[in-house]
């Protein structure tokens, strides 16, 4: 069996960042791998990665 997920508002638009965490970082933590979202967070923000990567 293979568990397949939808996941978006890598920005925060829906998810309310000021009060929760966004959705990219849910699933980070749920994994245990914050020290990614830290890291494609950063590439993202710095234009070396794109939303659709």
């Amino acid at each position: 069996m293979t568990t397949k997920a939808v996941i978006f508002d890598f920005d925060g638009t829906l998810s309310l960042p000021n009060e929760l965490p966004n959705s990219w970082r849910r699933v980070w933590a749920k994994i245990g791998k914050t020290d990614l979202d830290d890291k494609y967070y950063e590439s993202y923000s710095k234009g070396e990665l794109s939303y659709p990567e």
